[in-house]
């Protein structure tokens, strides 16, 4: 008689997977949908008997998935900075004043057409 594995103890593929899932999140996220399906079907291929094909497209899938948890997990922290830190940046920026634009001299029309010989 075989060993049974304890009470609660995951023992396929797709059990594996899906608690991967729900604990991550990857479940829910819209954008990896085909990531997910290919993933559940590679498991139910396994559990199924497939061959080392089957797992080593399951572990590159698998690699692909904590590639996409990897860059979703750590969303960048905000930096606290303190508001003599803010007074000081505040005064050390130099304000740029946007260039201001003189209006053209009403003899203008008069110094192109001299410039280019136009009568």
């Amino acid at each position: 008689m075989a060993a049974r594995a304890p009470r609660g103890q995951l023992t396929t593929n797709v059990g594996s997977l899906e608690r991967m899932l729900r604990t991550t999140g990857l479940g829910s996220m819209p954008d990896e949908a085909p990531l997910v399906f290919l993933l559940r079907r590679l498991a139910k291929k396994l559990d199924a008997g497939g061959g080392t094909r089957d797992e080593a497209m399951y572990l590159s899938a698998l690699k692909d998935a904590r590639r996409v948890l990897n860059g979703a997990a750590a969303p960048a922290k905000p930096v606290r900075v303190s508001a003599a830190q803010r007074k000081a940046a505040a005064a050390s920026e130099v304000i740029e004043q946007p260039a201001i634009v003189q209006p053209a001299a009403p003899d203008d029309l008069q110094r192109f057409r001299q410039e280019h010989g136009i009568a």
